[in-house]
């Protein structure tokens, strides 16, 4: 599989784990009112009262699964985004061929005001209006 398409691949199930990670994390009972009393669910939890009495423990089962999951896709997102994957980040590779092409312009540097002159940048007030 090509470099490219496996990182959009990861990419779009890490996104998808996360979105369930939250969905889930956000069903389960809250020990003291939580988020789901601050959108007037009931003290039961709002996994129990739709879903059944004993969701409770499938639902830290299926949060441990996805946070498994969750980090196992970010690893692998970092390690296929590495030094190595410089195909993955192609403006990058634009900048570096136009880098080596062309040569950089050096310009003379601006010859500094002394104080013989009898202005220096700090006596000089320059209306902008003109």
């Amino acid at each position: 599989m090509n470099n490219l398409n496996s990182f959009y691949l990861l990419t779009g199930l890490f996104m998808v784990v996360s979105t369930v990670m939250i969905l889930v994390i956000l069903m389960q009972r809250p020990k003291g009112g939580g988020l789901s009393a601050a959108f007037g669910g009931s003290s039961a939890g709002s996994a129990d009262s739709l879903l059944g009495g004993r969701v409770g423990d499938t639902l830290t089962w299926v949060t441990v699964v996805a946070f498994v999951l969750y980090l196992g896709l970010a690893i692998s997102l970092n390690m296929s985004a590495g030094p190595g994957a410089a195909d993955v980040a192609g403006p990058a590779e634009a900048i570096e061929a136009s880098e080596t092409s062309t040569p950089v312009e050096v310009l003379p540097a601006a010859p500094i005001a002394t104080e013989e002159s009898g202005t220096t940048t700090s006596d000089t007030n320059i209306d902008p209006e003109g």
